[in-house]
């Protein structure tokens, strides 16, 4: 199945004659790839990540309301 489906996408763009149609699927598989890889994060991420889980397990979060109108409020600044 998913050999077709690869095959079938393969044969639609050897048929593509739009360049900046074909420059937009490929900046697509070129985003979608380098999602894939692995990112490392540094010593200061995670301990932001840490420090956010920790938050999380203690309760101390915000409603989707109050979160959008307080980052309403940081970008003003």
């Amino acid at each position: 199945m998913l050999m077709n489906l690869k095959e079938e996408l393969i044969n639609k763009i050897e048929l593509i004659e739009d360049e900046s149609l074909l420059k937009e699927l490929h900046l697509i598989l070129d985003t979608e790839l380098q999602a894939e890889k692995e990112y490392p994060l540094t010593k200061a991420e995670i301990a932001a990540v840490e420090e956010g889980m920790a938050d999380y397990k203690a309760g101390r979060t915000y409603g989707n309301n109050e979160a959008t109108e307080k980052l309403k409020r940081w970008l003003k600044k």
